[in-house]
């Protein structure tokens, strides 16, 4: 039986059982992780926007719990878009991140509709 102890401390255990867990749970130490988790895993197929992507390490909880999903992470802040970029990459396709913050995001959806195609975001 595969170790699940990282998965729990960050609330994957009841996601998929073989779902990895971001690239590095201290990343990811935040007091919503889990909800946000937990939320994901029941949405229907589609894809989710991180206003504020940082390091990726929020997105990266999304994706390895919820295959369902793709990930449009935004940052203003080159450095972080970077990071998210390195850790996300393994997400492939799945994962997007490109510079803006929320308040543009009715322009990112138009600039990136070619990505998202008809899935909801």
């Amino acid at each position: 039986m595969a170790d699940t102890s990282s998965r729990n401390e960050i609330g994957l255990s009841h996601c998929r059982p073989d779902a990895k867990g971001p690239p590095n749970p201290a990343r990811n130490k935040g007091s919503c992780l889990r909800k946000i988790i937990e939320l994901a895993c029941t949405l229907p197929t589609g894809v989710v926007v991180d206003g504020t992507v940082g390091g990726g390490g929020h997105a990266a909880a999304i994706l390895s719990s919820a295959p369902q999903l793709r990930v449009l992470g935004l940052d203003r802040d080159p450095v972080a878009r970077a990071q998210a970029s390195a850790t996300l990459a393994e997400f492939g396709q799945r994962a997007r991140v490109v510079a803006a913050t929320f308040g543009d995001l009715d322009d990112v959806v138009e600039q990136e509709s070619t990505w998202i195609a008809d899935e909801p975001v």
